[in-house]
């Protein structure tokens, strides 16, 4: 579903114009991404990226230094900064404007998290559906 949601969301976007995808960290979010937007980091009109945010990181104020980590076994180049006790990172993953101090203001997550809450809270009663509960795979925000 992840492949194919990223195909419809292709499919609305005009194909000259430049595309700017931010999701959760997510492997399997990342390999649709990635296979979907082939075509599209070719001609270079897309941009790629994890984002993980705290709740209260203020898109309208400035940041700290920004540190860059490599995490996990693809060695994801992380951008990371802070502004007093919230965190904020970024993770590049395709495209041709990988400048981690543009985006941190520009790039969340947050629109998708009220969605998947939305979601959940709509849903409750199907997700949480005795039969589904007993499967691992059942329907998880």
């Amino acid at each position: 579903t992840s492949y194919a949601h990223y195909l419809h969301v292709l499919d609305m976007c005009c194909p000259n114009k430049r595309v700017s995808i931010y999701m959760p960290q997510d492997p399997l979010l990342r390999s649709a991404a990635l296979s979907v937007c082939l075509s599209r980091i070719q001609e270079k009109n897309v941009d790629l990226m994890y984002v993980e945010e705290d709740a209260g990181w203020d898109m309208t104020a400035p940041f700290g230094k920004v540190d860059i980590a490599y995490m996990s076994w693809w060695r994801d180049r992380w951008a990371i900064s802070s502004q007093g006790e919230s965190h904020k990172g970024i993770c590049y993953l395709a495209g041709d404007k990988n400048e981690p101090e543009k985006w941190f203001n520009v790039a969340t997550t947050r629109h998708v998290q009220f969605y998947q809450n939305r979601f959940q809270l709509l849903f409750e009663s199907f997700i949480n559906e005795p039969r589904r509960k007993l499967r691992p795979a059942g329907i998880l925000p």
